[in-house]
């Protein structure tokens, strides 16, 4: 499904078109996501580009549809045999009345232009390297694929149960084998054979609940029919990252001293997680492990968020610890390089209100690593400058004729017609929905229908001309929330029910040296990452060997009190 149109607040509002897998196409208005005034409904695929038909035929047609009681589906095949098109006025989502019109009588999208436009806009550099078949890790790939969507689906399945001790114990977790032929309670597969273990199933049922995670959408992202994709390896730890297709997910192998760390804290990591709405915390959804008995190997993975899920370039993207012993990269800057402390060179005003609100959830975020006795995190922050030249894609969609841009949305309840059951109402209503546009009287009612779904709809603010407007500033340079291209307007326009913090966050970034460059519009993305670094014996000795030839205040191995307060503060330098 596919909704190219206004919307404002997470639904559709204003003009636009929706179609369906089935082929059929609404072009009309919304109001608070429910269709309201006059539209038409075709089949673009099947129509005739003449009707060679009669006004008497189509009415026939129509009546036999509605004896019928037919699905939209079918009266949309009807009329397309006969050269007709659709047309309806609603009253917020409630149908008054339908007339059947021939198509060449009514201007209509091309479809093939749109979709054209479409995949040339969205078009952009993907990370990572595609695992197909041959891949060193194409084996793993197929076998976590199948061990996730049998989990998910399994637990999905039968009822959710009140958490309690016992589903957080991780020795109560089963391994299942799965062998390449098949069993009783496993399917067969194209991989070799391997063991699943899934740690705390029904927790994470809750966890994906909370992040309104759809178990359908998780595994069409993750097990679906596109391959994962592996990165390189940013860091020191050796693990692996594969991304989702639609970058919506991270998967990191684990060693196995961070696989008993997480399952040590689960229990406050939930309770965090349940409690904090906009905690900076990576959102983890699965925890499990492939055991390949013949070939000795056993590989952990946890599954998370992408901190950079957005269709946006990011120009800049840093690590920060607030340490700065060997904490400057030293190799020559990408765009995919990820930079350090000391290679950042300005600071960021967020809008008014936004900076406490960070400062105050970092606090609240680093309480309980703290606790947790959990030391060198990062905050992942990734920079799109909003004038750069080489700029981010045109995620703006635009159709054919001037028709209004892309906004992806779900289709509400009152669209499901287009693929079962009539919306049965009274044929011949005559009332007029609120907001819909008034005709000449003289004009027949075929023409009035024409004539207002004939009008040219006129292009809103997408987030493409969005991005690109001028911020409006206080005399401080900080963003004024509320105003034109604010975080607010961004976070809709991208397809957000409400406002996270630290996605599409609007700031001011501000060079530290003058003479560099003028303050410029940027659009900020960070989260906190690698939060499985416990206090141990290894980082004790590690703090005390290096404090013998570097000060203590510059490393990262510092104890968990130190390190908090220390990155708390370098957070507040970077944003004023």
């Amino acid at each position: 499904e596919r909704y190219d149109g206004q919307w404002e607040r997470g639904m559709e509002e204003g003009p636009g078109i929706f179609s369906w897998p089935s082929g059929a196409a609404y072009k009309g208005y919304w109001k608070a996501g429910k269709k309201n005034g006059v539209g038409v409904w075709w089949m673009p695929d099947d129509l005739p580009k003449t009707s060679g038909k009669d006004d008497a035929e189509g009415k026939v047609g129509q009546e036999q549809a509605n004896a019928r009681g037919s699905s939209m589906a079918e009266r949309l095949q009807l009329a397309a045999n006969e050269g007709k098109v659709i047309v309806r006025e609603y009253e917020m989502g409630k149908l008054l009345r339908e007339d059947w019109i021939p198509i060449d009588k009514v201007p209509l999208p091309d479809f093939k232009r749109l979709y054209s436009k479409h995949a040339k806009a969205v078009d952009k550099t993907l990370q990572g390297e595609t695992i197909i078949k041959g891949h060193r890790s194409y084996d793993l790939m197929l076998n976590l694929q199948l061990g996730i969507r049998y989990s998910v689906s399994k637990i999905m399945n039968g009822p959710k149960e009140p958490l309690s001790d016992k589903h957080f114990d991780k020795s109560l977790c089963e391994e299942l084998y799965f062998p390449k032929e098949g069993s009783s309670i496993t399917p067969p597969h194209n991989g070799t054979d391997f063991k699943w273990k899934d740690y705390c199933p029904m927790v994470w049922r809750h966890l994906r609940e909370k992040f309104e995670c759809d178990p359908g959408d998780y595994m069409l992202s993750i097990c679906g029919a596109k391959a994962l994709r592996e990165l390189s390896s940013p860091g020191k730890s050796g693990s692996v990252f594969y991304i989702s297709h639609d970058e919506k997910y991270l998967i990191k192998s684990m060693r196995k001293s961070e696989l008993a760390l997480l399952s040590a804290i689960l229990p406050n990591y939930f309770r965090h997680m349940t409690l904090c709405q906009d905690s900076l915390l990576p959102k983890l959804y699965g925890l499990h492990r492939i055991n390949k008995p013949t070939r000795a190997q056993r590989v952990r993975f946890v599954v998370m968020s992408n901190v950079f899920e957005t269709d946006l370039k990011m120009h800049r993207r840093y690590d920060l610890k607030g340490s700065t012993q060997g904490r400057l990269t030293t190799k020559p800057i990408k765009e995919s390089t990820i930079l350090k402390d000391l290679d950042l060179d300005c600071t960021f005003k967020l809008a008014a209100g936004w900076r406490d609100h960070l400062l105050n959830q970092l606090e609240i975020d680093c309480r309980l690593l703290e606790e947790l006795q959990v030391m060198d995190y990062s905050l992942l922050l990734g920079v799109h400058y909003r004038d750069n030249d080489s700029g981010p894609p045109q995620v703006e969609r635009p159709l054919a004729n001037g028709q209004p841009p892309i906004a992806e949305e779900n289709e509400e309840e009152d669209d499901e017609g287009a693929e079962e059951g009539s919306d049965g109402a009274p044929e011949g209503t005559s009332s007029s929905p609120a907001g819909s546009r008034t005709v000449s009287p003289l004009l027949s009612r075929e023409e009035k229908l024409i004539k207002q779904i004939s009008k040219p709809i006129k292009k809103g603010r997408t987030l493409s001309t969005v991005i690109h407007t001028r911020v409006d500033r206080s005399n401080s340079l900080r963003p004024i929330p509320g105003e034109g291209s604010s975080t607010e307007e961004i976070s809709l326009l991208s397809g957000k029910s409400h406002v996270t913090l630290g996605l599409n966050m609007v700031a001011t970034a501000i060079p530290n040296d003058p003479i560099k460059g003028q303050p410029r519009d940027v659009i900020l993305f960070f989260g906190i990452i690698d939060i499985l670094q416990e206090y141990n014996m290894r980082k004790r000795v590690e703090h005390a060997s290096k404090s013998l030839v570097t000060e203590k205040d510059t490393m990262s191995a510092v104890n968990p009190s130190v390190y908090s307060k220390r990155f708390q503060n370098f957070m507040r330098k970077i944003f004023v």
